[in-house]
């Protein structure tokens, strides 16, 4: 069959081995999807208004204004990055504190340091990841709900803007997305075993919650001076992203800190980060437990269904000569 005429799942099904492969493959990917689609629109939906709350406090408008709530559709986005990406991470890795103390009595000292070491690694690693998948979606949510704001047009596409989107605040970024994945790495699991409750959704929604607000109390200096860099030191001139350098931003920062009070900041900019992160991780971890590793099968749908449609997408196959002298290859003698 020509190259030209095969069709989108005969060229997929070329790069498998089987039928049951690809089926299998399909399978796992569907179910994947459903989880991470399930996972980003109910966090979505919790976290807009928080964040709405959260940029307009720092912007001193009102919550009610409908141009603070722009920018869902590139958090929404970044959402569904972020949790395909700390589902894949969760699933597969299963960083668990527990581990070294587990092997304490049969391993070395230096062997349970250097194993401390790499799991600090492998979050740092993580971490990159996630920052190189979030990053722009992130600052470009902010920037939407500054350019409806301040009325000023922003294409995110050119490449002074597209540089700023990536670049703003990508240290700070790092810091608090590094403490966010040590504590679901590492606290989650610590809070998990620690928990008796025999309702394993309800046990992992109070682990995730409490690793988050864990995550989010250490890494609130970090997460703050983010925000706060977005909301109140970068503006939109000519339609072009413009930011304050790092000393600049800390001494606005600090004098608006000292003006508001310690009281009004917990309230109006903590609070609201234990909530999301705490949520955010409960949300990821209940999610994931209830529905398992096959939930389609709990709203009816089963494997053995997609037989039907991959009955017409076989894996191409090679003729195969039946002849023995059709075997024979050209320039190769056969032996007597």
């Amino acid at each position: 069959m020509p190259n030209d005429t095969l069709t989108l799942m005969q060229r997929v099904s070329n790069y498998c081995s089987s039928q049951s492969d690809l089926q299998t493959f399909c399978w796992k990917a569907m179910n994947f999807a459903t989880v991470v689609g399930l996972t980003s629109a109910v966090t979505s939906v919790v976290h807009s208004p928080l964040n709405a709350y959260m940029f307009a406090k720092m912007r001193d408008a009102s919550f009610t204004d409908t141009k603070l709530w722009r920018g869902s559709g590139a958090y929404y986005v970044a959402t569904i990055a972020r949790m395909s990406y700390l589902s894949g991470v969760k699933k597969n890795e299963r960083l668990k504190g527990n581990q070294v103390k587990d092997d304490h009595d049969s391993q070395p000292s230096h062997s349970l340091r250097s194993r401390r070491v790499s799991q600090y690694e492998k979050v740092a690693y993580f971490t990159l990841g996630e920052v190189f998948t979030v990053q722009v979606l992130e600052v470009l949510s902010q920037m939407r709900r500054l350019s409806a704001e301040i009325r000023e047009p922003f294409r995110w596409h050119t490449k002074h803007n597209f540089y700023q989107l990536a670049t703003t605040t990508v240290g700070a970024r790092y810091c608090f997305g590094y403490v966010n994945f040590l504590a679901l790495c590492q606290a989650e699991p610590f809070f998990a075993n620690r928990i008796s409750i025999s309702d394993p959704t309800v046990k992992y929604l109070c682990s995730g919650a409490a690793s988050g607000m864990t995550a989010a109390f250490f890494s609130f200096p970090f997460a703050y001076y983010r925000d706060y860099s977005l909301a109140k030191a970068t503006t939109i001139v000519d339609g072009k992203m413009q930011t304050l350098k790092f000393l600049n931003v800390m001494e606005q920062m600090f004098k608006d800190i000292k003006h508001m009070g310690l009281l009004r900041l917990g309230v109006d900019q903590l609070l609201p980060r234990l909530i999301r992160t705490s949520t955010r991780f409960a949300i990821l971890v209940s999610i994931g437990s209830a529905c398992g590793e096959e939930p389609l099968r709990s709203v009816g749908i089963e494997k053995h269904q997609l037989n039907r449609f991959f009955s017409n997408h076989k894996p191409m196959t090679k003729d195969v000569p039946q002849n023995g002298a059709d075997k024979a290859q050209p320039g190769i003698s056969r032996s007597n």
